[in-house]
């Protein structure tokens, strides 16, 4: 089975490694978007089976109000990947609404992409992304 994992970020280039890298796993197909906006007019049609979404964007569109603005849409598990640090508040807050936030690193793409492909598999098989507040390690 293709997993499909729709990518919201606006940086290029996370988006450009992100999705090369995914895709190099068969078992994803992904489509990348720069803004909330650009994904809610296919959101409907892509179908994801997750959405991975940056929390600080450009546009109107981020934070919580970009997650409520995707569950009007679609009930697909949301994982936060951000290089922002969140506060413990937003994190429990997260939590509640069953959405995990994974570290960027420092890096244009400092991200740990094994681990990416475990916390994937693991909420397009269970639809579970918040194992507990917190960031996801």
């Amino acid at each position: 089975m293709t997993w499909r994992i729709m990518v919201i970020d606006d940086n290029r280039d996370f988006r450009a490694v992100i999705q090369r890298r995914l895709e190099k796993d068969q078992r994803f197909a992904v489509v990348a978007y720069t803004t909330v906006e650009e994904a809610l007019i296919q959101i409907a049609t892509r179908s994801p089976d997750v959405i991975l979404l940056d929390w600080l964007l450009d546009g109107d569109l981020q934070g919580f109000r970009a997650i409520g603005e995707i569950r009007n849409l679609s009930r697909a598990p949301i994982l936060i990947v951000s290089g922002m640090e969140l506060d413990d508040e937003v994190l429990q807050r997260l939590h509640t609404m069953n959405v995990a936030a994974l570290r960027k690193g420092p890096r244009t793409v400092g991200v740990d992409f094994p681990l990416v492909t475990k916390i994937l598999l693991r909420i397009a098989r269970t639809g579970l992304v918040a194992m507990e507040p917190g960031w996801v390690e």
